[in-house]
């Protein structure tokens, strides 16, 4: 997009989103952690943890990176690259424990599997430049993100009452 911009005067904004999570996202797949834990929770089946938990990423909830690409598109300065995320790291052994407590479901079973070779250990974003150039924030608390992506994903169909 750069090349066309300065090659063709393309106006362009690129927005580098982190892992976002919300309603939207469904349990199951192979990517979106926080709504495969809440699925698998909500499934009364354990939760399904690579290595010991430690990886860290930066998780940003969809009403804030719908926020962001707003604001980015009525964006008039110089700048044209942006991160778009929390701007902080947490750890799935921790985002487990943080969904038995919007759960209310202390001590829940956990797998843990073999580490994957390709986890980076600890991702996340500086979102300073998209703070300065255009006022944006993440505004959702992480908490009230995973009540209300539990809400939705017990809206998909029945699953144990929780």
């Amino acid at each position: 997009m750069l090349l066309f911009n300065r090659h063709h005067g393309l106006d362009c904004q690129i927005l580098r989103v982190a892992n976002p999570y919300g309603p939207g996202q469904r349990p199951g797949g192979s990517q979106g952690v926080v709504a495969n834990l809440l699925g698998q929770a909500l499934k009364g089946e354990p939760f399904q943890i690579w290595g010991d938990g430690s990886v860290a990423r930066d998780f940003v909830h969809v009403d804030d990176v719908a926020h962001a690409l707003v604001l980015a598109s009525d964006y008039m300065g110089d700048q044209r690259v942006f991160n778009v995320g929390s701007g902080q790291a947490r750890q799935i052994a921790t985002i487990a424990v943080d969904v038995e407590r919007v759960l209310g479901l202390p001590n829940h079973p956990r797998i843990h599997h073999e580490s994957r070779g390709f986890d980076v250990p600890e991702n996340y974003l500086d979102i300073t430049r998209i703070g300065s150039e255009t006022g944006w924030a993440p505004t959702m608390p992480w908490l009230a993100g995973l009540r209300e992506t539990a809400e939705w994903i017990r809206s998909l169909a029945p699953t144990r009452a929780v």
